[in-house]
């Protein structure tokens, strides 16, 4: 009796597990694919008594009154998302704009040599304090990359080394001198950029001679 109660109660889990996972892949791969139709029907019955009242009073086909109806109502969806997007953006550009001059006027006798405060600019660059200060901040920094990286659901580790190396490996490709390079990234000398810059010579050497190979390896002689 004990064995058929926990057989029932397993399948009873079992069942509402499998209930459980066709929802959420309902919701995950169906509803985003079904969601234009079902805007497009709600919208369709929202308009519709007034489709009908128009059509009345106007004598008109209803198919055409419902096309200009349709037509007018993205029209103006239309025309209320681009004034709120600008809107939007106008906002965002001038809460930046506010956010850098307030970092500026926080101490506008003796402010850091930085966009932001994240580091206070108190100590020398030769000072050991600012060596510490600049590890507590990059710590901080690299632990909000990947928080960020886990809500983004990004699975690929991302750190200020690989912000350094994207933004190195752009420059460099589209024609920066590596000396301007090296400057910015802080080196002392051009050969460390060039030895930091080696290894993605080598991966797109090494992605190019594998298309050639898969090439080769694949053509057929007719």
């Amino acid at each position: 009796m004990q064995t058929e109660k926990m057989r029932a109660f397993i399948l009873h889990i079992l069942y509402w597990c499998i209930i459980a996972g066709l929802i959420y892949a309902c919701a995950k791969y169906l509803l985003p694919a079904l969601a234009p139709f079902v805007l497009g029907f709600c919208i369709a019955f929202l308009l519709k008594p007034w489709i009908n009242r128009l059509s009345q009073t106007t004598q008109r086909s209803r198919r055409l009154v419902a096309v200009c109806c349709l037509a007018v109502f993205y029209t103006l969806a239309a025309t209320l998302l681009i004034v709120l997007g600008t809107r939007l953006v106008i906002f965002l550009q001038d809460a930046i704009a506010r956010l850098c001059n307030g970092y500026n006027e926080e101490h506008p006798d003796n402010r850091p040599n930085y966009l932001f405060r994240i580091l206070s600019g108190e100590y020398k660059r030769t000072d050991e304090k600012a060596y510490r200060e600049y590890q507590t901040a990059l710590r901080r920094f690299n632990n909000d990359l990947k928080c960020l990286s886990r809500q983004l659901r990004i699975r690929s580790s991302i750190t200020s080394y690989t912000l350094r190396h994207s933004w190195a490996t752009t420059a460099k490709y589209r024609g920066v001198p590596i000396e301007m390079i090296s400057e910015s990234l802080g080196h002392k000398s051009i050969k460390t950029t060039q030895i930091y810059l080696k290894g993605f010579e080598l991966e797109e050497r090494t992605k190019v001679n594998k298309m050639n190979y898969s090439y080769v390896k694949s053509f057929r002689m007719l």
